[in-house]
């Protein structure tokens, strides 16, 4: 079978991989000139991956020698050399985009598609090519939420998309507002903090659950503590109904976060509590593991505090001695801007912020504007939905597969890819039960914008 692999990042590559292990033909298209995705496209100074080597690295292609959590360009060169290594790089085509995707036979079984592809340059003109199958692997983190404020038309300072963003400089000597909390907004944050802006503000509409990748330099990694096959393989239906592991993961791991740290909240996070996490909120919840900021957030409320709980806990603080600006929370939503400043509503009631600089750190929205609209219409907040089948392919066209668009609460999703991919090929190779039972608890997260959870639960079992 010829398979067109639509993306040349972790998910692509590691599709092309196990497709071409499996006897199938395959080619890579690549719209940027590079691979690594948005590892390679999106990378900016200081980045780190947040999931350690242990599960980021693909099953059959470890990295021994790598630090715990890589840089961007080392997780990228390390992608470089597993497509050297399985000989995918000749395999892939840069500088071509993908304008259309068209199933030209009509039976799932004898599908065939027609893509039409341009190339880079002036005088390139768009072609069209027949394939038997397609993978989508465009990326989770590619196409930017930039939200749309009232107002923003007559702000006078400078507003990017945390995707632009590439070197700290762009803070000093700045008043910055940064949209967002998620782990790209805590780096920014921690690198406006020390790269001499002048005030630091982030804002959070829900809160935020705030854990740090690793508990000290010589510990185990967070993902290999919380996130091993001995508590996720399988998971009786009892204790999915009661909801067991949630609650011994909220109650025993905050009472460990108040005693050690004199928060809840989350590790050594004083502030942007997250209110009424109920067991589905909390499954499709990501946990922040980007937390170097999370002292300097912090810190405003514990001067507040009583001086005692103030001391006890001030060991978390000591290595940011040196770091004499805080950063400031606002929990609320963006209500307006105007010229020079912008205005929140919160709990307590309006604010407003002066800023020069506004950073969006709201995310991405999943498009796939080279397929046809399906009949779902727009997912939550106006993404394209993904199919039914474990979220990999519609049942009535098993040979268009999305992968590497669903990510788990804790771990990373390259290897979540590596498995969407064996399942996809042995599906093709009709050697597994087709359909999937959506009304399991691993898959109850359908409101949520993206598809979060134990997806290894539900996949397991198809004989890997």
């Amino acid at each position: 079978m010829r398979i067109l692999i639509i993306g040349a990042g972790a998910s692509g590559l590691v599709t092309a991989k196990t497709a071409q292990q499996a006897g199938h033909e395959v080619s890579i298209v690549e719209a940027s000139s590079a691979i690594g995705g948005t590892f390679e496209n999106k990378r900016y100074k200081d980045g780190r991956m947040v999931s350690s080597k242990y599960l980021t690295c693909f099953s059959d292609f470890r990295s021994p020698d790598a630090e715990m959590h890589m840089s961007l360009a080392d997780y990228v060169a390390y992608l470089r050399e597993y497509a050297v290594h399985f000989g995918i790089l000749e395999r892939i085509r840069f500088n071509v985009k993908v304008l259309d995707v068209v199933k030209t036979k009509k039976t799932g079984t004898e599908a065939a598609y027609t893509v039409t592809i341009q190339e880079d340059g002036d005088d390139s003109h768009p072609r069209t090519e027949a394939w038997d199958a397609v993978a989508v692997c465009s990326g989770l983190h590619n196409v930017p939420t930039v939200p749309d404020f009232p107002g923003q038309e007559q702000f006078r300072g400078e507003m990017l998309h945390s995707s632009e963003y590439k070197e700290p400089e762009i803070f000093r000597g700045r008043k910055v507002l940064i949209i967002g909390t998620g782990e790209t907004a805590f780096d920014l944050g921690y690198a406006a903090a020390t790269t001499g802006a002048t005030a630091v503000t982030m804002s959070t509409r829900h809160g935020f659950v705030s854990v740090p990748a690793c508990f000290g330099e010589n510990n185990p990694p967070l993902d290999c503590v919380i996130m091993n096959w001995a508590t996720h393989a399988w998971e009786s239906s009892w204790a999915q109904r009661v909801g067991m592991h949630w609650w011994v993961t909220t109650k025993f791991t905050r009472m460990g976060f108040l005693l050690t740290t004199g928060s809840s909240y989350g590790f050594n996070q004083w502030v942007g509590k997250r209110y009424n996490m109920t067991w589905d909120e909390g499954r499709k919840h990501i946990v922040n593991k980007s937390a170097k900021c999370m002292p300097l957030l912090s810190r405003k409320a514990k001067k507040e505090a009583h001086w005692l709980r103030r001391w006890i806990y001030s060991w978390t603080d000591t290595e940011y001695s040196d770091i004499g600006l805080d950063i400031d929370l606002v929990e609320g939503s963006v209500a307006r801007f105007d010229s020079e400043s912008v205005h929140f509503e919160t709990a307590q009631g309006p604010r407003r912020v002066e800023a020069d600089l506004v950073v969006l750190a709201t995310g991405y929205r999943q498009r796939f504007p080279f397929l046809q609209k399906t009949e779902g219409g727009e997912g939550p907040q106006g993404d394209d939905p993904l199919p039914s089948e474990h979220f990999i392919l519609d049942p009535a066209e098993p040979r268009l597969a999305y992968i590497g668009f669903i990510r788990p609460n804790v771990g990373a999703i390259p290897p979540m890819a590596e498995m969407q991919a064996m399942w996809w090929c042995q599906r093709l190779q009709n050697q597994v039960e087709e359909g999937s039972s959506l009304d399991r608890a691993c898959y109850r997260l359908k409101g949520s914008r993206l598809c979060y959870g134990a997806f290894t639960a539900g996949l397991v079992g198809f004989g890997f």
